[in-house]
């Protein structure tokens, strides 16, 4: 099945996790490019799709629960929440949902079905997922790395050529209201001062041990012995979780 030559309505739907829905951006800029007038919407989770607010290419982001996210209500009532939300993404009337995942997405393809779009775009491996109906074959998908592999999705709208960068919106009221001197500081972070190789993700830590500037000769003849020289008198006193002196004497809280 060939694809209509001008989508107006395009959907992306992917539904894993965070960096793996930023991987799928240089994918949401070609199409942009390729169908500057298009409306194109993102179909993710309510964990993923936030780190698409303020995105410039997009014109709407939906979110759906996955049940097991969502503790405090019923599965009945997450899944009731869902099928509200996929008979609204209905209403669109969406021309081509594309399964932008690797490999055969068949959780993503039963989403696409019930929002009943013209075309379902994906990959296949031997048989396709119900619903699809633009296959493209996922061959050797599995050895590129995933933002290539997801942009071959694009080939049958035209798409061709190697993915651009992955790319994020910005809130420019919150950017304005940001320090000077701040925004100065998060410029060293990420560029000259190389902050971010070692400093990331929600602890702003990489777990590792590192040069932190500290001389290595603390005194004239001594070096400093370093956090591995911690590590070794905390694991060598008696005081410690494994110590005799520890309440739980399964030292379970020692873990």
């Amino acid at each position: 099945m060939n694809p209509p030559e001008e989508p107006r309505r395009i959907l992306l739907i992917r539904r894993d996790n965070i960096g793996d829905l930023v991987l799928v951006t240089p994918l949401i800029h070609a199409l942009r490019e390729r169908f500057p007038a298009a409306w194109i919407g993102v179909l993710g989770n309510s964990y993923n799709t936030p780190v698409l607010a303020h995105h410039p290419e997009i014109d709407q982001v939906f979110a759906y629960d996955k049940a097991k996210h969502r503790p405090d209500c019923g599965r009945l009532a997450v899944y009731t929440e869902t099928l509200r939300m996929l008979l609204r993404l209905r209403a669109h009337r969406i021309d081509i949902a594309m399964l932008a995942g690797p490999g055969a997405q068949r959780q993503a393809a039963r989403l696409a079905r019930w929002v009943k779009p013209r075309t379902i775009l994906g990959f296949v491996e031997g048989d396709a997922p119900a619903g699809v109906s633009l296959a493209v074959p996922y061959g050797d998908g599995a050895g590129l790395h995933e933002a290539e592999d997801v942009f071959r999705l694009g080939k049958p709208l035209g798409i061709e050529g190697s993915p651009g960068p992955c790319r994020l919106g910005v809130d420019q009221a919150e950017m304005a209201r940001y320090p000077e001197s701040a925004q100065r500081g998060l410029k060293l972070f990420v560029g000259r001062g190389n902050c971010s190789v070692c400093h990331f993700g929600p602890r702003f830590t990489n777990g590792e041990f590192a040069d932190v500037g500290i001389p290595f000769f603390a005194a004239p003849g001594r070096v400093d012995p370093g956090r591995h020289a911690g590590i070794r008198q905390v694991t060598g006193s008696r005081h410690n979780l494994l110590g005799p002196y520890n309440d739980d004497k399964s030292a379970a809280n020692a873990v």
